[in-house]
């Protein structure tokens, strides 16, 4: 994120090879939740391991620029979507991801 937004001068190739490394990440997810046939990375519950994608996950859009682009990932990283959309939507994890984008709507 730094090159795409805070970087002096931009940088396409920086940009691009987080770009990749960003999909990289999520087709590793993908191929692990289709390999161990569970909904969360660890099993059958939701630990800390999932918790811990929960901030970096959430930034993708912003940081590939793409608003849309977990439409392009429901089709090419379908596990991974799947998982995503489980645990962003728990409500313990929905409620901070709101209360996150409530606070940086109110600092402009």
């Amino acid at each position: 994120m730094w090159f795409t937004y805070y970087h002096s001068e931009k940088l396409p190739s920086a940009i691009d090879r987080y770009a990749a490394e960003i999909k990289r990440v999520i087709g590793v997810v993908d191929m692990h939740l289709k390999r161990a046939g569970t909904p969360y990375l660890v099993g059958d519950k939701f630990t800390y391991a999932d918790l811990a994608f929960v901030p970096w996950f959430n930034a993708v859009p912003w940081a590939l620029q793409q608003p849309e682009v977990e439409k392009e990932f429901e089709k090419e990283y379908p596990a991974y979507f799947a998982w995503w959309t489980k645990v962003r939507n728990r409500p313990a994890v929905k409620k901070t991801l709101d209360d996150q984008l409530e606070a940086i709507k109110k600092s402009g």
